[in-house]
Order: structure tokens, then sequence, then C-alpha cells
């Protein structure tokens, strides 16, 4: 990921485990952990629309009004900042959210791991859970992508 400082990646989990890897400048990361996920608001499954891997709130304008769940994960809520040569391990189902920070170019790698699809199913919304088998199942048969 290479980008201005500034940008924000929106509140999302990935379905892997992760590590981010800070090559230039510093990232600040917010976490909640995969079993506050349904209260973060998910967008549900559409397929022409957003994925349900992200959430409809934005941290940086909470609507605790249009989505009251949001207190649960709120008392859950953890933020570092990453700085240059350091590492990062983001939990599969681990919702996170990372904004550049500092006047220049910010600049990560992400590298994620085989995970067991198990470990982040429990933590979503039943139509996101039946996605989420569903396409591992159809990476199974392809020969690819899977859970094992």
């Amino acid at each position: 990921w290479w980008g201005g400082s500034g940008h924000t990646e929106p509140l999302h989990m990935d379905v892997t485990d992760g590590t981010l890897c800070q090559l230039h400048g510093s990232k600040r990361v917010v976490l909640f952990p995969p079993f506050v996920w349904r209260d973060l608001a998910p967008f549900p499954v559409n397929p022409s629309g957003m994925s349900w891997a992200f959430s409809q709130i934005a941290l940086s304008r909470p609507d605790f009004a249009r989505f009251p769940q949001l207190e649960t994960a709120w008392a859950h809520r953890m933020e570092a900042v990453l700085h240059e040569g350091e590492v990062l391990f983001i939990p599969a189902g681990a919702a996170h959210e990372i904004t550049g920070d500092g006047d220049d170019h910010v600049l990560s790698v992400n590298r994620f791991w085989e995970t067991d699809v198990e470990r982040v199913a429990p933590h979503l919304p039943p139509d996101a859970r039946a996605a989420l088998i569903k396409g591992f199942s159809a990476s199974a048969h392809r020969g690819c992508c899977t859970n094992r």
C-alpha cells in the first residue's frame, strides 16, 4: 500500500490472519476484536453492492443513534500507531481502519496467511457466514485458496 498521508482505508475485516509491515511513514490503526464484528454494522451480502467485509460505520463520525449496537463494540476499541520498521499482526476477523499519518507518503506491505474459515464464521451475520462458506467451498473445488 502506497499513498499520501491522511488516506483512510475504511473499517473492514479480513477472513485471514495478516501482518501489516510499515516501510515508510506511519499509520494509525484502530482495531476491534472479531467477536464484535456484528455490532459494527457490516454491509449485508449484496453481489452488486459494498462487500459484507466492510462496515457501514465511519469511525471519524460514529453515529450511535443510527447504530446503537456500536456502543458494545466501542468498549473494545484499540488504537495503535505503526512506525517505520514495525509489524502488526491482525487476526482473522478483527475489524480495522487504517489511516496514513504525517506529512509524507506512507508505504506498507501486507502478508495474509492461510486461515481456517471456522475461526471467522462464528462472528459473522448469517448472510455473510453463508457467503463465506459458499466461497470457500467453491474455491476448494477449483483447487485454490482452500481453508486447509
